[in-house]
């Protein structure tokens, strides 16, 4: 790998295609942007998302199912940890979605660590601003926890905001409970949310809407996908961001997400 000392001075074209080209190179899922993003002094955020956007193109020509969204950053805990002020978003895919009772291996992630958060399901078609908050309750089918994977491998010398829009938000895969809250409890206002990690509890906490409401969390995501001719679509899964910080764990430990009565979901990683 080459030295970075003078890497702000490089031109984004060049900087661009090394990053699409790692991007090409390493497996769905992988960490891809270790080493590759760092000293990108002037990395703006519509070009990391820009970039971003390439990259999930690159992942669908060869094959790969884009599934839904994440929201990043919500949070001031997760906001204070990665050093950002503001939220990001990023696209999901098939790649790396596991059901609770998987075993995943430690091994697979660079850095893993987890976060507990709700997420969406979609019954609508989403566009556009003008979307009343009964448009936007009316299109939640299931609310359920989920854990998500993350590589916390954060990007040195680089805008933070841009970094993690360009790197998806480190995000790995996400683990589904087994069974959808479909419809059975509505849409709370709030609820337990309670991750633990072998057995103890990490973090606990009641403020699970961290934009205020899932209708907030919709209508802000709505927007931005509209900004750049997207939308969201029936069916996708949203993940509205954690209001916890992000738990590193390694081989050995156990996750488990909570959050009833909408369920719960856990994992046990292997070295």
């Amino acid at each position: 790998m080459r030295h970075r000392a003078a890497a702000s001075q490089d031109t984004t074209p060049g900087r661009r295609e090394e990053a699409l080209r790692a991007c090409r190179e390493h497996a769905p899922g992988a960490a891809w942007w270790a080493g590759v993003l760092d000293g990108w002094s002037d990395l703006a955020l519509p070009a990391a998302y820009g970039l971003a956007e390439e990259m999930a193109r690159i992942r669908e020509g060869r094959g790969e199912r884009r599934i839904g969204y994440k929201l990043g950053c919500t949070s001031g805990a997760v906001q204070q940890q990665l050093g950002t002020g503001e939220p990001i978003y990023a696209p999901l895919f098939e790649h790396g979605r596991l059901t609770s009772g998987d075993r995943l291996s430690a091994q697979r992630y660079a850095n893993l660590a987890v976060e507990g958060e709700l997420a969406l399901r979609l019954t609508a078609d989403l566009c556009g601003a003008d979307l009343s908050d009964v448009q936007l309750r009316e299109a939640i089918g299931s609310v359920f926890p989920v854990i998500e994977l993350h590589h916390l491998v954060l990007p040195v010398g680089t805008p933070r905001a841009a970094a993690l829009a360009a790197t998806g938000g480190l995000h790995a895969g996400m683990v589904l409970p087994e069974v959808e809250a479909a419809g059975r409890h509505g849409v709370p206002d709030g609820c337990l949310l309670r991750v633990s990690i072998d057995g103890r509890p990490v973090g606990v906490t009641h403020a699970v809407w961290t934009m205020g409401s899932p209708t907030a969390a919709l209508r802000w995501l709505a927007v931005r996908l509209a900004e750049r001719g997207q939308k969201l679509r029936r069916g996708q899964i949203i993940l509205t961001g954690s209001p916890l910080c992000l738990f590193p764990v390694r081989g050995g430990n156990t996750v488990l997400v909570e959050a009833p009565p909408l369920g719960s979901c856990g994992i046990e990683i292997v070295p």
